[in-house]
């Protein structure tokens, strides 16, 4: 019994180091989790949390690619623009290496802005799938206590 507390306790203090470090958990959920009179309701509500992780992650998935898409378009037509408009020469190279390169960097640090994006998205899956596991196992933990309480009665 002192096990299935101090596990609880264990849960609590992680609950709380991932609504700190976790923007889009602030609010009630986590008050929730914690108050709920049952560990199948603390797993369900964690489940909800997941699930409106996800939608959250994969609202915004497309943006990095997008945006890289735009960047070396725009420093593509404005390498051409300049071919257009300066006299043939090395001025018109040069503006046009330029805004190429300008619009290379941008889809290289929308790319890159994507690849962290979707490293902290997993990482942030994986914390939360850890604790729902961590709650189903206290489920499972209390409902064997209370067995085995029931056997001895």
């Amino acid at each position: 019994m002192n096990r299935g507390l101090t596990e609880c306790r264990a849960l609590r203090a992680q609950l709380k180091q991932v609504s700190a470090r976790d923007p889009l958990s602030t609010g009630t959920w986590l008050t929730e989790v914690l108050a709920a009179p049952s560990s199948q309701l603390a797993v369900a509500l964690m489940n909800e949390r997941l699930a409106d992780v996800r939608r959250e992650t994969d609202v915004g998935s497309e943006v990095p690619r997008v945006s890289a898409r735009i960047a070396l378009t725009a420093g593509t037509a404005l390498a051409v623009l300049a071919l257009l408009v300066n006299a043939p020469g090395v001025v018109a190279a040069v503006w046009a290496a330029a805004t190429f390169g300008v619009g290379l960097a941008g889809a290289v640090g929308a790319a890159q802005i994507g690849r962290i994006s979707r490293s902290r998205t997993r990482e942030q899956i994986e914390t939360w799938n850890w604790l729902v596991k961590k709650l189903v196992a206290r489920a499972h933990a209390a409902e064997s206590d209370k067995a085995e309480i029931s056997e001895h009665e």
